[in-house]
């Protein structure tokens, strides 16, 4: 029997089968793959002994998912928050940063670990995010669109993080590679440029595969891989040439289709991405370690939320829109487990902490989820309180001027 077809079977069913029970509940499928991966891994039943078999497909997933965002959001939209997205995403590094710093202090860490754990927590995650604005049709809202806008600056920002790590392990990049990063980055922000400026693009060649059906999918895949290759031939993240490549396409009047192609690709890689994440959790070394992760979790769950409200407030978002773009990213993103990976590799942090860090990320994946689903029902009840008390000003307001028209008839 070939393990490959074995293993892709077993993860198949078991996300059917946890998927199926979990959305009679109304829980998230980011939750159901996760869950799935736990079941399914060497921790679980063991079904997948090699974890590099589904590790394969990770970088698919994340490519798919941020090539369909790209797709989705209206790009006006997107660069009307350019200035709360840069300048949130650096306010979140150096609070975290800070945060970090008092911790590393007291127990004596050096900086390279420091920075390497304020760079981990400052990131959110794109999959969770994107994947539940999108089960709740709020990706063009303006907490959508605010949040989704940070997770791209944040992206972006996994580059310098990890010169910066490269720079503590005594590495770095060389003058050629910051060259065509820096080529790369200029070619990515005219293609923004222009597309910004046009508003509405049109592809030569869309309308020939619009009345060919049998190349659409290899002419979505091409579009959707092929910057993504580009991005990463120029030193930068395939993420963000997948991200860039689904603007363009989005853009393009004559390209509506690509969405309904890929889509069957976006939803297995994307969920083979959250699989392989909770195949990284052992629940033995959680079981032993319960206080301390439970206790990280829910502090990088509330802090997050508290700083992120902070800074949306201040953007004016208001109170509600805030708070909820706050728990938005109140999570540790996945890109945290690639800078984790460098940092075991580098000697920066061990055995401990890695196994530590690994269970921190996974579980704010998993419970941030129910994390944001807790916080928007706390703001529809807080709406709804305010409509309410609102309503009954104006009814008292109505009661008050009635009563003074009676008193100045019975004057008069």
């Amino acid at each position: 029997m070939d393990p490959l077809i074995f293993t892709l079977t077993g993860t198949v069913l078991v996300l059917l089968l946890v998927g199926v029970a979990l959305s009679i509940f109304k829980i998230p499928h980011v939750v159901a793959y996760v869950i799935a991966g736990v079941a399914l891994g060497p921790h679980g039943m063991g079904l997948v002994k090699d974890v590099d078999e589904i590790k394969r497909y990770e970088t698919l997933g994340i490519i798919f998912l941020l090539f369909f965002a790209g797709l989705k959001i209206h790009f006006t939209h997107l660069l009307a928050s350019w200035k709360i997205a840069i300048i949130g995403t650096l306010i979140q590094i150096f609070v975290c940063l800070l945060c970090v710093i008092a911790v590393g202090k007291a127990l004596d860490w050096p900086m390279s670990r420091i920075v390497l754990l304020g760079f981990v927590i400052s990131l959110s995650s794109t999959a969770v995010v994107i994947k539940m604005l999108e089960e709740w049709g709020e990706s063009d809202t303006k907490p959508g669109q605010v949040a989704i806008s940070i997770l791209i600056a944040q992206d972006t920002a996994i580059i310098p993080m990890m010169m910066i790590l490269d720079i503590f392990q005594g590495g770095g990049p060389t003058e050629k590679e910051i060259f065509s990063q820096l080529i790369g980055g200029t070619f990515i922000v005219g293609v923004l440029g222009w597309i910004g400026y046009k508003g509405r693009i049109h592809l030569p060649w869309g309308n020939f595969f619009l009345r060919n059906h049998e190349l659409q999918v290899f002419a979505a895949l091409s579009l959707c891989f092929g910057l993504a290759l580009t991005t990463e031939m120029f030193h930068l993240s395939a993420a963000l040439g997948a991200f860039v490549a689904g603007i363009i396409v989005g853009s393009a009047s004559e390209t509506n289709w690509v969405h309904h192609k890929l889509e069957p690709f976006y939803i297995f890689f994307v969920a083979l991405f959250f699989v392989n994440i909770g195949m990284l959790l052992n629940p033995q070394f959680i079981g032993e370690n319960l206080g301390t992760v439970s206790l990280l979790v829910l502090a990088s769950l509330l802090i997050k939320t508290l700083i992120n409200f902070g800074l949306f407030y201040a953007f004016g978002m208001g109170q509600r829109n805030g708070l909820y773009t706050g728990a938005l990213l109140s999570q540790i993103g996945e890109f945290g487990l690639v800078l984790i990976a460098i940092g075991m590799k580098g000697k920066i942090i061990f055995k401990y902490e890695f196994q530590l860090a690994i269970s921190v990320i996974s579980l704010s994946l998993l419970v941030s989820p129910l994390w944001i689903y807790a916080i928007r029902r706390l703001n529809a009840y807080l709406g709804y309180y305010k409509r309410k008390k609102d309503l009954g000003l104006k009814k008292l307001k109505k009661v008050s001027k009635i009563s003074h028209k009676k008193e100045r008839k019975k004057v008069a």
